[in-house]
């Protein structure tokens, strides 16, 4: 389908990544808010497995390392009054600044999707913060999920359908999308089918 290539945004790429909820079970991820007027219902990611925090302590010792080596030199090129000499240094400053804040916020990074009455909403925060939201309508009369195959890109192992290497394939994954008012908007991806039909169900029938 045509419209799937155009869906894979960045949200797209963080769908592997962070796991939804597939069920009203899963109660540290999945919450219900009632009152006189309204029912919503709130699905929250999963956050990074462990080992990702092991990656990010080595990640922050190759950069101190790195920073013990070449901080003396940087400190040279601050002090120079050559314009392309402190741009140097500024650039490495803030590229060392820069990777442990941007991997960190990686580790601290939410997905909501919350289903009121006529309205599905999606919310990205870090470190509990919203920083981007998106809303769309959702009338179960008129509108619906729907979960499709994507394989952007086949490698050689599935192009060649070789029997001694169907290990190897690249089997692409599913996309959970939207259909409201005839337009199509990414919702969650997922390798498993399965859980994106039970992520469709528990938004449609709440």
């Amino acid at each position: 389908m045509f419209y799937i290539p155009c869906a894979i945004s960045y949200q797209t790429c963080m769908g592997l990544l962070y796991i939804m909820p597939a069920s009203i079970e899963e109660i540290d991820h999945v919450k219900i808010e009632e009152n006189a007027n309204s029912k919503k219902l709130i699905l929250k990611s999963y956050g990074l497995p462990y080992m990702f925090w092991g990656y990010f302590l080595i990640l922050m010792a190759l950069e101190f390392a790195m920073y013990l080596s070449i901080s003396s030199f940087i400190f040279k090129l601050l002090k120079s009054e050559n314009s392309l000499d402190l741009l140097i240094a500024y650039a490495c400053l803030a590229t060392m600044l820069l990777i442990p804040l941007f991997s960190i916020s990686m580790l601290f990074f939410q997905k909501n999707i919350i289903r009121e009455e006529n309205k599905l909403t999606i919310e990205f925060r870090i470190f509990w913060i919203k920083v981007r939201q998106k809303v769309f309508r959702f009338d179960i009369r008129q509108d619906k999920l729907e979960v499709t195959h994507l394989l952007e890109s086949p490698n050689m192992a599935k192009i060649q359908k070789n029997p001694h290497t169907r290990a190897f394939e690249n089997q692409g994954h599913y996309i959970l999308t939207l259909w409201s008012n005839d337009k199509p908007h990414f919702i969650d991806r997922h390798t498993r089918r399965q859980d994106l039909t039970k992520l469709a169900k528990l938004i449609t029938e709440f």
